[in-house]
């Protein structure tokens, strides 16, 4: 995050930066503080609502749509883990629309 962004303002920077997402951000779903050994950072997830359906790349080298079951069968970073472990059970209740 910028000086002074809100995970919000970030999330929408992001993904229209990396991926030419437009989306409205909603709340903070979850967060993690991993420490890897060259320094720390904490990963936010907040939930999102595409506005635009497709997305372009330009920093990655793939996007792809995965069903929740399937998110710990990917080859994640360590801090991503515990988000994945938060949007699957998210998925997991139905609720994920609802905000």
């Amino acid at each position: 995050m910028e000086p002074g962004e809100t995970p919000q303002a970030c999330i929408i920077r992001e993904l229209s930066e990396e991926l030419a997402i437009a989306c409205e951000a909603g709340d903070v779903l979850t967060s993690n503080l991993h420490t890897y050994p060259g320094g720390a950072i904490n990963l936010i997830a907040v939930r999102v609502r595409m506005i635009t359906q497709t997305c372009q790349l330009s920093v990655h080298d793939e996007a792809r749509w995965v069903d929740g079951s399937e998110l710990l069968s990917l080859d994640l970073a360590p801090a991503d883990i515990p988000v994945a472990e938060a949007v699957r059970a998210l998925l997991a209740t139905n609720t994920i629309n609802a905000e």
